[in-house]
């Protein structure tokens, strides 16, 4: 476990943050490799949300794991995965970035689906 602020206080949640424009891409995509990562190691985090991703100079760190599901046995695997990614996505197009959650998700399970194989 890390820390992750300063003296005077802890990171915010993203959710708290205002980012620049300049920031919201490498973002987004620091989270949705994270997420594909965790896929291709059996891990959804079932509860993805803005609240859940701590920020901090220019750093993004997810937290919040324990309702972590493993794909391969959960049914409901492809619509948690769909809920986190459609999650991220919502909160991105408040800065204008608008990207298709469940395309991504989609996109992703077939991956996933593939490399099970």
């Amino acid at each position: 476990m890390e820390y992750l602020g300063n003296r005077r206080g802890s990171a915010p949640a993203l959710q708290n943050v205002e980012l620049s424009r300049e920031e919201v891409r490498p973002v987004f995509e620091h989270l949705m490799s994270n997420i594909e990562l965790w896929l291709a190691n059996n891990y959804v985090h079932a509860d993805l949300s803005a609240y859940n991703v701590l920020y901090w100079q220019r750093q993004v760190r997810i937290i919040d794991f324990p309702q972590a599901i493993d794909p391969r046995f959960n049914p409901n695997a492809l619509s948690l995965l769909t809920r986190d990614i459609e999650n991220i996505c919502h909160y991105v197009a408040c800065y204008g970035l608008e990207r298709n959650g469940q395309r991504i998700a989609e996109k992703l399970w077939r991956k996933f689906k593939n490399a099970e194989l």
